[in-house]
């Protein structure tokens, strides 16, 4: 994890690639936005009644996992899997596959990821927003039944 210490001198999770502050200004029309497109899926997990993870899922020229997230004292506790397989379900009547971003230093949430059945693509991801390199990218073949 060499990369995450200049990530967070630079204000910067080395987990996503916008901050909190990117987004708390900004005006309700952009959430509104944001939570009322029917190309994009939100998603909320709640453990004992508390909200610990979310997840989404964002139609373009492929369909994204985008936005995950969760918890320190809810991880290990299979939330990660059910979100994934939420937005798997609301994938695979629409697309053959589902794809999905990570940072390369993230390990936690490659391993998260390839348990769930994604692999590593030979393609370039987008430029890393705290230095030199790219995201990795990874890809998920549905079953289009919903099953995955």
């Amino acid at each position: 994890m060499a990369d995450a210490a200049p990530a967070r001198a630079a204000g910067r999770s080395s987990a996503f690639g916008s901050r909190y502050e990117d987004w708390k200004e900004a005006p309700d029309e952009r959430w509104r936005q944001r939570f009322q497109n029917p190309r994009i899926l939100n998603l909320i997990a709640v453990l004992d009644g508390t909200p610990v993870a979310m997840a989404g899922g964002m139609l373009g020229e492929r369909i994204e996992l985008i936005s995950m997230w969760v918890a320190p004292e809810a991880r290990g506790a299979g939330v990660a899997d059910a979100l994934i397989r939420a937005v798997e379900a609301w994938t695979a009547p629409l697309a053959p596959e589902l794809w999905l971003s990570v940072m390369p230093e993230n390990a936690t949430a490659i391993a998260t990821y390839a348990r769930n059945g994604f692999e590593h693509v030979d393609e370039t991801g987008d430029p890393l927003p705290h230095g030199p390199g790219h995201e990795l990218l990874m890809r998920k073949l549905l079953d289009r039944s919903g099953r995955s």
